[in-house]
């Protein structure tokens, strides 16, 4: 049995505004769990109410179609206070948009499972966890950031104890405010109204937000919710293999996850780069095994190998490195107009002797010798072009109609 893998860095970022309209547009849950038409527009309602209300997936199984179409929505604390849930017209669009397929099943609750069934408390947050992990938004803290944007509308607002009946909350930083002022401002559905109209960034008309405006929206803003790369194969050696199996059986349990990652790596990292070495795990293989990135793995490898070199195998590295350095530079001042540091990479290879380093290391070597693709047209005044699907393209066949001006 392979156990799930926790993410390697519990940090996500900051949404912006395109990514809060990514979560409710139906279109970007058609990956995650519980992927069918009812379910994504659930969940697309969940987020509405969670960036423009500040409710929790949690508290909205509460609610009933006759809190809803009565516009009698309320959010009670443990503390015996309730107040009044405003809903922003997106938020009324994405719901409305869900009850076309909810209203015929039945029942009393607003929301329910596909059947008409009762929803669990925790399913909703099953499914932004399973969004997450879909996304490679590796922390699984989207709820978490659709209250920060809710939040953060805020924070130029002077009316504090409105402020915090919007958020049906105080924090220990609002004790100043009297719950005078707050029981106050929760009453006053009018001044509640233009608080949220007046610094909510999704307020106003639902249509800016979803169908094709709100697209347009997404499109240039979001930057989250893109195609991440496909699931780390997991083959029958990893899974026959005694060390491997044992790690793809490892509980990763979230408790002092960084002393557990490295007790493993230092136990296992020397046998499986053995294994790498034979062709029969690689790198993204071993990170996955041992619940990191393959970044990580790739610095623990060159680590290793310049840990195990012998003085005379150190010696002469650092000679070839000599050589290279100023060689390269050489080459590369010879090169034919319009080769890119791809095809220059790929041509210098090729001879005896050839370059014994990887592309990242020329690339170093043209920075520091001032002749990289972006410091000659920072010298010239001109900026360099973004690569195009067809100059990848020339470089891949190993030349390009950039023109590039030789060094001096």
């Amino acid at each position: 049995m392979t156990m799930p893998r926790l993410a390697p860095s519990v940090h996500t970022p900051r949404f912006t505004r395109g990514d809060v309209l990514a979560t409710i547009d139906p279109d970007t849950w058609i990956n995650s769990g519980y992927r069918t038409l009812f379910y994504r527009r659930m969940w697309a309602a969940f987020a509405a109410l969670a960036a423009c209300a500040r409710i929790t997936p949690s508290r909205a199984t509460t609610f009933t179609l006759a809190q809803y179409d009565t516009d009698q929505l309320r959010a009670a604390t443990t503390c015996g206070h309730s107040y009044p849930v405003l809903l922003l017209p997106v938020v009324v669009a994405a719901i409305e948009r869900y009850l076309k397929l909810r209203r015929k099943l039945g029942g009393t609750a607003l929301f329910v499972s596909e059947d008409g069934s009762p929803l669990d408390n925790s399913t909703g947050r099953y499914a932004f966890q399973h969004l997450a992990a879909q996304y490679g938004l590796h922390g699984g803290q989207i709820l978490a950031r659709l209250y920060g944007f809710f939040d953060r509308c805020f924070v130029e607002e002077t009316d504090r104890a409105a402020i915090m009946a919007l958020r049906h909350r105080r924090t220990a930083n609002d004790l100043d405010v009297p719950m005078s002022e707050i029981v106050a401002a929760r009453d006053d559905h009018e001044r509640l109204w233009k608080v949220l109209n007046r610094r909510h960034k999704l307020a106003g008309e639902a249509g800016r937000w979803i169908g094709g405006h709100g697209k347009a929206k997404i499109a240039r803003e979001m930057r989250l919710f893109k195609p991440v790369r496909s699931k780390t194969p997991i083959t029958n050696f990893m899974r026959t293999d005694p060390v491997c199996a044992s790690l793809l059986r490892q509980a990763w349990t979230g408790r002092k996850l960084n002393a557990q990652r490295a007790m493993l790596i230092e136990k296992h990292l020397p046998y499986l780069s053995l294994l790498r070495d034979r062709g029969l795990l690689t790198t993204r293989q071993i990170a996955y095994l041992l619940n990191c990135t393959a970044d990580s793995i790739r610095l623990r490898l060159f680590a290793r190998r310049r840990a195990a070199e012998t003085p005379a195998e150190r010696e002469e590295r650092e000679r070839l490195e000599r050589f290279w350095d100023v060689r390269i530079l050489e080459l590369y001042r010879e090169r034919t107009d319009g080769e890119t540091p791809g095809a220059f990479f790929e041509r210098v290879r090729k001879p005896d002797p050839s370059y014994p380093f990887d592309r990242l290391r020329l690339l170093r070597t043209l920075q520091k010798g001032g002749v990289a693709p972006a410091q000659l047209a920072a010298k010239s005044g001109k900026r360099p072009r973004a690569k195009t699907a067809k100059s990848r393209k020339n470089e891949s066949d190993g030349g390009g109609k950039r023109t590039v001006s030789a060094a001096t």
